[in-house]
């Protein structure tokens, strides 16, 4: 069982301040490229989801929309998926927050269950139509 001294000592020696769990979806492309565009300085990030491939794409985006402001930011890539709980326990243990981008929720409990396990911050972003 994890202290509230270990906790923030945890928190403290993680190499990334937000993950942006589904960045590949509508919400999280977009939650990724307003970070690219004004990531505070010293603000470490990654972008997280189930395809290598959409998330290469889109950390090129992510590149491309910094250098237009004036910064170059290519986030780092985390491949991790809601079926995989080790993969998103993974996830959760190298960052301060995650930004679930996922929807719907309903399909969320796993990495619910795996951040309520392990100290991370979280919290759920959704477009509503």
């Amino acid at each position: 069982m994890l202290k509230i001294d270990d906790v923030h000592t945890t928190m403290a020696t993680r190499p990334l301040d937000v993950v942006v769990f589904g960045a590949t979806g509508f919400t999280g492309v977009e939650v990724a490229l307003a970070l690219a565009r004004g990531t505070a300085p010293g603000l470490t990030w990654a972008i997280a989801g189930r395809s290598s491939a959409k998330l290469k794409f889109l950390a090129a985006r992510c590149e491309a929309q910094s250098m237009d402001h004036g910064t170059r930011v290519l986030p780092p890539i985390i491949v991790a998926d809601l079926s995989d709980e080790q993969s998103l326990l993974a996830m959760a243990q190298k960052c301060r927050l995650v930004l679930n981008c996922t929807g719907p929720y309903r399909y969320s409990r796993g990495l619910c269950m795996c951040i309520y396990g392990w100290p991370s911050h979280r919290c759920f972003l959704c477009k509503h139509h």
